[in-house]
């Protein structure tokens, strides 16, 4: 009987020794999982602050593209301007 107690005890002082085992490794593993998150979120913050700059540097550059158009438009009228002041005289050499 005595042996069947021990037997028992021990059984159950290996399994007890597992579990642990595995309650150790699943803390381990959450502690790993909210590292990893948090990376996770830093990146996910940097790539937003990059969204964000090159949104930016695309609003600059349409505003950048309509003022070479409006300028670009200026000369045109001014050369027309010329034209029909002066008749135009396209095909003459100065």
């Amino acid at each position: 009987m005595e042996e069947g107690i021990i037997k028992a005890i021990s059984e159950a002082g290996l399994g007890l020794g597992s579990l642990l085992i595995m309650a150790g490794l699943f803390v381990y593993q959450l502690k790993t999982n909210r590292e990893i998150q948090k990376d996770h979120k830093e990146a996910y913050g940097a790539l937003g602050s990059q969204i964000a700059k090159n949104t930016e540097v695309q609003q600059e550059m349409v505003h950048a593209i309509r003022e070479f158009r409006e300028t670009d438009r200026k000369v045109i009228q001014s050369i027309e301007y010329c034209k029909n002041k002066n008749g135009d005289r396209s095909g003459v050499r100065p």
